[in-house]
């Protein structure tokens, strides 16, 4: 047991002169720790924008920063103890900040299949009734190419695809649709 205490002094010593290997060390040693309590604590609503390995990384980063001679740990526990409650107090923050704050509140947050599109967007009859009857007005008339152009428009299509399928040039069809519009007034 006094060889283990002693290796751990020594590693604790070397990792607080800034020894590379010794703080890689401690991170192989005890890094696990520090993620179990990180993945028992991160709420599953924030973990789309948390990584628990962010939440170890800070940790580590705040243990890093103390001065050698302000964070003495005479044993592996009080180590593994102190990181836990590192990582739980930056998760809680964390929570805290997102789950219960008035700026970002994810409790406000909702997946889009769990909301109902808005009220009021459906047209009303009176609406159809007016738009088929444009419809009919701007159709009235023409010869089935410029209704096929006309339908084709009206289902989204662009110029350049009508005119793939019409066999006519896109600027054609696009000077057609604007003596139309133009003598139907739209």
């Amino acid at each position: 047991m006094n060889d283990t205490l002693a290796e751990f002094r020594a590693l604790m010593e070397r990792a607080g002169a800034g020894c590379p290997d010794a703080r890689r060390d401690l991170y192989e040693q005890y890094g696990d720790a520090v993620l179990r309590v990180v993945r028992r604590r991160l709420h599953r609503r924030m973990r789309s924008m948390f990584d628990s390995i962010d939440f170890t990384q800070s940790v580590w980063a705040s243990f890093f920063m103390i001065p050698a001679n302000g964070g003495t740990f005479a044993t592996p526990d009080e180590l593994i103890n102190f990181l836990e409650s590192v990582a739980s107090n930056k998760v809680v923050e964390q929570f805290r900040r997102k789950m219960s704050g008035v700026r970002e509140n994810l409790n406000r947050v909702k997946p889009l299949d769990e909301v109902s599109p808005p009220s009021g967007r459906d047209p009303t009859p009176s609406q159809l009734a007016v738009a088929d009857e444009g419809w009919a007005a701007l159709t009235a008339g023409q010869s089935p190419l410029v209704q096929q152009v006309l339908m084709l428009l009206r289902e989204g299509y662009t110029y350049y695809e009508i005119a793939a399928r019409t066999g006519l040039h896109p600027k054609a069809i696009q000077r057609r649709i604007q003596r139309l519009t133009k003598r139907v007034k739209l």
